[in-house]
């Protein structure tokens, strides 16, 4: 599978799979350049590489389970590998956040699974040049809370290179009992300091935008939508991205698994507007598989994204593609197609989106019209690289959200998940995978 994307530097392009490979193929003629196997031991939810790279001075950072690799981009060969978790070489850690380089450090999300205990999830800046740690932002530690899996950072940072301020996202706090509390209060294993205590699930960092410091990792602010001790799966995924309003306000916006979109003012966390795309998708209380979980575009002041599964599923569903006003969030315009978990791109006047029927779409940016569709034959969870008159972009999504919370977290009914009808029915994606590359017209 080939969830990551591409990315495109001097006609070549490095893109890694689930199975750990990190390509390096010729823009030009799709040829392998070289291949190199990555990975640790660590036991994540999905691939072993499910993010894209970040290339700065002949060096590709990918993560691979829960490792950061520096790969040269000339023969493919390890420089170096740092296990942000090697105390626990084989818990569920793993790096679905992509890198940001720049002054010689690597900054990079890990994300603990919602395992209680693990110790490397959150921020961590990285030196380029040996793979030292240099800090680790653990947004738990950080506010004194339980290491109760409420710190996880798998949506990607953005870097504020003048300010040197990063911005990112966190994950919700799990609960993962499978035990559902009484609503009127009456259940006493959920009062406070009983077996499945509630007040648990809720740390002041928790499903929040953080603005750090990126010299030391010191919060400067944090924003939080949702009401303490709520019980949703309404992490923030898709990552952030900065642009400057036309009066000049400097602004951070990010889209949330609830289906919303925030922009807030850079300088000091404030809303600016916060806007409402498409529902979440609760499955339950604690699980979620809507709203926004690929990352959001941004061109010439407009935010572009579009939303994951929507329940109830159906086989031909659609669910709105859409258009916010960077200055008021008002809607521009709408399309539909069909579900996606895929970042969008936004480039030349177009934006493109792949979703899980296979296809990928290119929008007039202006006005929304459906310029084309592709169709590539697996399902698509990358977003597209573009260069050199060349879209580049990876296919296949073996696993859903779903079939891993339900089926790996959820002991009862573990054995029932891998019966094959059940089974099916949760991961309805398929296995086909591959690298395309297209010419635009």
């Amino acid at each position: 599978m080939v969830t990551a994307s591409p990315v495109m530097v001097d006609g070549v392009a490095y893109v890694g799979d689930w199975s750990g490979h990190l390509f390096a193929i010729s823009v030009a003629h799709g040829h392998v350049l070289w291949s190199d196997r990555l990975g640790d031991s660590h036991h994540g939810a999905y691939g072993v590489i499910t993010s894209s790279a970040a290339v700065a001075s002949g060096v590709a950072y990918v993560g691979a389970g829960d490792s950061l690799f520096a790969v040269d981009t000339a023969d493919g060969h390890v420089r170096w590998h740092t296990d942000l978790d090697a105390r626990h070489p084989t818990d569920s850690g793993e790096i679905e956040s992509s890198p940001v380089v720049f002054d010689g450090v690597v900054y990079v999300g890990s994300d603990a699974n919602q395992d209680s205990g693990y110790t490397g999830e959150g921020l961590w800046a990285i030196s380029a040049k040996t793979g030292a740690p240099l800090w680790h932002f653990n947004p738990e530690v950080a506010v004194h809370h339980p290491l109760y899996g409420c710190g996880n950072v798998w949506s990607s940072p953005a870097l504020d290179t003048t300010t040197k301020t990063l911005f990112f996202g966190t994950a919700d706090c799990p609960d993962n009992s499978g035990h559902q509390c009484s609503a009127d209060g009456s259940d006493a294993l959920c009062h406070p300091g009983s077996a499945y205590d509630y007040t648990k699930r809720w740390s002041p960092l928790s499903e929040a935008i953080i603005a750090i410091s990126a010299v030391d990792g010191h919060v400067l602010w944090s924003h939080q939508d949702h009401v303490p001790l709520n019980k949703d799966d309404d992490d923030y995924g898709a990552s952030a991205q900065l642009f400057t309003l036309a009066n000049g306000r400097k602004v951070v916006g990010e889209g949330n698994k609830d289906g919303s979109y925030t922009v807030l003012d850079r300088a000091n966390g404030a809303v600016v507007w916060h806007a409402v795309e498409q529902g979440n998708g609760n499955v339950h209380s604690g699980l979620a598989i809507g709203g926004f979980l690929g990352a959001t575009a941004v061109l010439n002041g407009t935010v572009y994204g579009g939303s994951a599964i929507d329940l109830p599923w159906t086989a031909h569903a659609l669910t709105p593609f859409v258009a916010f006003a960077g200055a008021t969030g008002a809607r521009s315009w709408q399309a539909v197609q069909f579900y996606s978990y895929a970042p969008t791109t936004a480039a030349n006047g177009v934006v493109y989106e792949g979703a899980l029927d296979d296809v990928l779409r290119a929008y007039d940016a202006s006005s929304g019209r459906l310029l084309s569709a592709i169709p590539l034959g697996a399902p698509i969870s990358s977003g597209a690289a573009i260069g050199a008159g060349t879209l580049v972009i990876g296919t296949g999504t073996s696993e859903t959200d779903l079939q891993f919370k339900v089926c790996d977290r959820l002991p009862a009914l573990k054995a029932q998940c891998k019966a094959s009808a059940l089974n099916t029915t949760l991961n309805p994606l398929g296995d086909i995978a591959g690298i395309w590359g297209l010419a635009l017209a």
